[in-house]
């Protein structure tokens, strides 16, 4: 074989070798799970703002985590362990997880120290009873829900953890009423929803009786507390419908 054939062979085998390469390259992206773009987008926004000198808001980056959560955790199952990993680097502050009940959601714990370092008033204070409310020990339920086999169970009507976590956030409310509106009164809305008609109660009876007296003491010009009057009456009528000593 002359040398002008062996260059031939050798520019074949380098094109047939490029070729396979681009090909390789397009069935990976191919295969590869398409990721949401808020997913950029949320990466984008925390960059900016741990890259600043200054502090600023969080909002935009909070809402763009509740926006992201839904879409990321549709395709959690699609993911590989290397795209799961990847995704986790891409999006820092975001609780990923693919184990029963799976769960996308912002870390508490991460906002809440990202608001001391970076954030504004409103931000230091939301996060702080976010994260009472919010615990990352408990992903699927708020704190005041105790959870069953890592699913939501029942409810601690009994003790001071509804009464303060209420207090938090009507305060907050009262004090920063344009910042994080919908997520505030989003936690308000769940607050009164448990406490006007919640029926699987933790404790024992006369434990929720006392638990409603103090919610009663604490807000007696509030309307919710009219009807937590009523329900504390019908337990100690004997009449409530709310199992106590409940599991879920």
């Amino acid at each position: 074989m002359n040398t002008k054939q062996i260059q031939i062979r050798l520019r074949r085998s380098v094109a047939l070798a490029v070729v396979v390469a681009i090909l390789s390259c397009e069935l990976f992206i191919a295969g590869a799970a398409e990721l949401p773009p808020s997913v950029d987008e949320y990466a984008s926004a925390l960059s900016a703002i741990t890259s600043s000198r200054g502090r600023q808001s969080l909002e935009e980056l909070f809402e763009i985590a509740i926006k992201s959560a839904p879409h990321v955790q549709a395709i959690l199952d699609t993911l590989s362990p290397g795209e799961l990993a990847a995704l986790r680097k891409k999006m820092p502050g975001m609780q990923i997880t693919r184990a029963e009940p799976a769960t996308v959601r912002p870390s508490a714990a991460f906002f809440a120290k990202l608001a001391r370092r970076k954030g504004d008033k409103a931000d230091r204070a939301f996060f702080a009873i976010y994260e009472r409310s919010e615990p990352d020990s408990s992903p699927g339920a708020p704190a005041y829900i105790a959870l069953s086999d890592g699913r939501p169970g029942c409810t601690r009507f009994d003790g001071p953890l509804l009464v303060a976590l209420y207090r938090g956030w009507l305060s907050f409310r009262t004090e920063y009423p344009d910042a994080y509106a919908t997520e505030a009164q989003g936690e308000i809305d769940s607050l009164d929803a448990e406490l006007a008609a919640g029926t699987c109660a933790c404790a024992s009876r006369n434990q929720v009786a006392a638990g409603f007296e103090e919610f009663i003491k604490a807000f007696p010009d509030l309307p919710l507390t009219q009807k937590v009057r009523a329900r504390l009456d019908r337990i100690k009528a004997g009449t409530s419908q709310m199992r106590f000593g409940c599991r879920g």
